[in-house]
């Protein structure tokens, strides 16, 4: 192997492997002033003046070099080689808990997983006895035919008229749930599954995939009396098949992470307290417009024996 720079360890305070087995050349001739500085002001220096193929130092580094007769070559570095580069920042075990604990649920009866307050869990089974669009459809015909007109009974989400394409929520000041007997069903299996205190629930309506809903968290995260009540949200979707998207609370808004998953007809989504305040999540508006419904049910309620991390 050829030999063209110079061994940096070798002219400053010495080398470990010998000249053989260094990359690099060892030249015990050579000026280090001159190999340091590109020059030597020494008259009758005893040490030769010369290189092979030498990087100037600080031209490499600054992309200038303030020696006008610099023998060194001026060559911009911009990467490092590739044995010099490093895939691993730190052989130190991680000691903080997890921002986000993923899990899969395939259980169709009970819960299997023992969930912490950093949980994002996907259960896909649990609805799995009903044909593609059946609950749906279901839901569809029954709130249209719950006696109360449709202008009353859905109404913009938070009530917002300012957001374009938002999506609605069935008003529960209404008595419709009682002519609903879907939704009833879909509340008794999740209570069933989960085992868990329903303190709250909601029917959301996306009529179409340019419906969404922003980033946000739930109530509990920012409200201390709900917190008490309230560590864990549910959410069944019905329908068209949407984008999940969770975005993480930290950073300025253009640096902000954005995690996202798809969830189907019959597909249950779930995330605990400690999720909640970490990440925002919302429904993403789909790049292609389908004139398809989704339908999503949410329990927000408590669950015993959500470990915490």
């Amino acid at each position: 192997m050829s030999k063209t720079q110079i061994c940096k360890f070798y002219m400053d305070k010495g080398c470990q492997k010998s000249n053989d087995e260094c990359h690099f050349i060892h030249d015990p001739d050579l000026c280090v002033t001159y190999w340091t500085d590109g020059q030597c002001l020494m008259p009758d220096c005893k040490y030769h003046h010369k290189f092979i193929n030498q990087i100037c130092k600080y031209f490499s580094k600054f992309g200038k070099c303030k020696y006008e007769k610099c023998k060194f070559i001026h060559k911009l570095i911009t990467e490092k080689k590739g044995r010099n580069k490093k895939n691993t920042e730190s052989f130190v075990p991680l000691q903080r808990p997890v921002d986000l604990k993923l899990s899969y649920d395939t259980n169709k009866d009970k819960l299997s997983v023992n969930l912490t307050d950093r949980h994002l869990l996907i259960v896909p089974q649990l609805f799995s006895e009903y044909s593609k669009l059946e609950i749906y459809n279901n839901l569809v015909h029954e709130i249209e035919n719950c006696g109360i007109d449709e202008k009353d009974l859905l109404k913009m989400w938070h009530g917002n008229d300012k957001i374009e394409g938002t999506h609605f929520i069935c008003d529960d000041k209404l008595n419709w749930k009682t002519n609903c007997p879907t939704f009833s069903l879909v509340i008794d299996k999740l209570v069933n599954y989960f085992d868990v205190d329903v303190q709250s629930t909601r029917l959301n309506w996306y009529k179409d995939t340019k419906q969404w809903k922003p980033f946000h968290h739930d109530a509990a995260a920012i409200d201390p009396k709900k917190a008490k009540t309230q560590n864990i949200t549910i959410a069944v979707s019905f329908g068209c098949t949407r984008t999940i998207a969770l975005e993480s609370g930290e950073q300025t808004k253009d640096t902000r992470k954005v995690i996202s998953f798809e969830q189907q007809d019959g597909e249950i989504y779930v995330f605990t307290n400690k999720t909640n305040e970490l990440w925002r999540h919302g429904i993403l508006q789909e790049s292609e417009f389908k004139d398809e419904g989704r339908i999503s049910i949410i329990i927000w309620g408590k669950v015993d024996n959500i470990k915490n991390v």
